[in-house]
């Protein structure tokens, strides 16, 4: 099961693709992998999923949607995966890495936002090598597991006490 569990279509329009989440790249990448797999299913939550409903559908990939998951289902559903996929072009975060990260969920994703801080370079994609990324599971939660309370807070601490 592959999974994403951002918004792919900009705001009112529900048919265009919110480029900057790569919903288009996702679809590219999910084409791959639905050839070569032929029970692959596509787990997706949150609003705003209509571009990805509709060309699933086009394409025949099978899929399960959860419109508005609580975050008990969402761990649930990170859980089951055996891969996430940030296909963003650009993005602040993404939270789903660090979600993915502290739930040992596989995941590979493309350069952006905090990528590189918590992922292996093996598990950081371009479109030209999709195909040959790999999750790194135990780096990517050794990586994020200091950023978890009372972990995360020790810097702060830290770095307020250097303020005084």
């Amino acid at each position: 099961m592959l999974g994403s569990f951002q918004r792919d279509t900009e705001g009112s329009d529900l048919i265009s693709p919110k480029l900057s989440k790569g919903p288009d790249r996702f679809l590219e990448i999910v084409s791959h992998f639905n050839i070569k797999h032929n029970n692959l299913i596509v787990i997706l939550t949150g609003k705003r999923r209509n571009y990805l409903i509709n060309e699933f559908n086009k394409n025949d990939i099978q899929y399960r949607y959860i419109e508005m998951a609580n975050f008990e289902k969402i761990n649930e559903l990170y859980n089951i995966l055996d891969l996430y996929i940030v296909s963003s072009r650009y993005e602040g975060g993404p939270q789903s890495i660090l979600e993915c990260a502290a739930s040992k969920t596989p995941i590979i994703s493309t350069d952006v936002g905090i990528a590189r801080e918590i992922l292996n370079d093996k598990s950081i994609f371009d479109m030209n090598n999709f195909k040959f990324a790999e999750p790194e599971i135990e780096y990517a939660y050794e990586r994020v597991k200091n950023l978890f309370i009372p972990n995360g807070f020790k810097a702060y601490n830290e770095i307020l006490g250097e303020m005084n």
